[in-house]
């Protein structure tokens, strides 16, 4: 629908660009400021050259008349690699231009002019409702709903948790830690199954469907993570309750930890502290801390009692 490819529209598709080029070359018509903008234009005149292209020798002329476009189109239609899905899933995670191109191996006029004629998002992406109905769930359908494909997975993940999580979907490896020895192999690969483990225990605890069949084993799963944590860590998180239990009544208490409390106005206190020879308040709370009140040594020192 032509009205839908427009530079206005909220609701536009990812590639309206490239389908705004198709319409306006199908019917004939022209480049309207009020629908279209400089990427249009760029898009149509690439479409227009291609559209005559039958041969290979006809492509090495559209290369060399439009080197950048042409090279963002064919990563665009390579269906043999995932360097298309993966920009994509990339330019919805926000990450730098200067990153993708060290990943991707693609210059960053190819980047730019990619996202341009397929995949418009960059100013959209604080708006979540409109990147996840107007730009990912298309995809589902696309691919039947297997929430696991690349075009769905990466980019779900990608858009709400970032460049670092995609790095491990992507690669499977997200910057492993190198052996130095044959001594610490074993450790390698313990750590190595954890982390496969728990990315792939994620994944699988995304893609269960909650209802009266699963939702016994889904809590069950759950209750039996939550004890494998304790073992693997050693109870490290039952010891952190425990502490922060333990903070909370601390900073419920009528005094603080390690705090002395200036009495100097208080009458009662005052009067207390001068009757007899006994330890004032602030030296008593001193001792408390395993330190010792300035000059007590030199008093008890030179105290003297009586010999009967």
């Amino acid at each position: 629908m032509m009205l839908e490819n427009r530079k206005s529209n909220p609701l536009r598709p990812a590639n309206w660009r490239w389908l705004r080029a198709q319409d306006l070359l199908m019917t004939g018509s022209r480049i309207r400021r009020s629908l279209d903008d400089e990427g249009v234009a760029t898009t149509r005149a690439f479409c227009a050259a291609l559209s005559y292209c039958t041969t290979p020798p006809q492509l090495v002329t559209l290369l060399h008349r439009f080197p950048v476009a042409y090279e963002a189109w064919a990563v665009h239609e390579d269906s043999s690699v995932t360097i298309g899905l993966e920009l994509e899933a990339r330019l919805l995670a926000d990450e730098p231009v200067e990153s993708l191109t060290a990943k991707l191996g693609l210059s960053e006029e190819v980047i730019n002019s990619y996202a341009t004629m397929f995949f418009d998002v960059a100013n959209r992406l604080e708006h979540v409702s409109l990147i996840v109905g107007a730009i990912i769930k298309p995809d589902v359908a696309a691919v039947n709903l297997r929430s696991s494909a690349p075009q769905v997975l990466w980019k779900l993940y990608g858009y709400f948790s970032g460049p670092i999580v995609l790095d491990s979907l992507v690669y499977s490896f997200c910057s492993p830690t190198r052996p130095e020895s044959a001594d610490q192999l074993n450790d390698f690969w313990i750590n190595e199954a954890k982390k496969l483990a728990a990315a792939k225990g994620a994944l699988a605890f995304r893609h269960m469907a909650i209802n009266w069949e699963t939702q016994i084993e889904i809590a069950n799963l759950f209750f039996r993570m939550l004890e494998l944590e304790k073992e693997t860590e050693g109870g490290r998180g039952s010891q952190i309750a425990y502490e922060d239990n333990v903070r909370a009544l601390l900073d419920n208490l009528p005094w603080r930890p390690y705090q002395l409390i200036d009495a100097s106005d208080d009458t009662k206190v005052k009067k207390l502290e001068q009757k007899g020879a006994c330890l004032r308040a602030d030296e008593l709370a001193i001792i408390g801390i395993d330190n010792m009140p300035a000059g007590l040594n030199t008093l008890l020192e030179s105290m003297q009692f009586p010999e009967n």
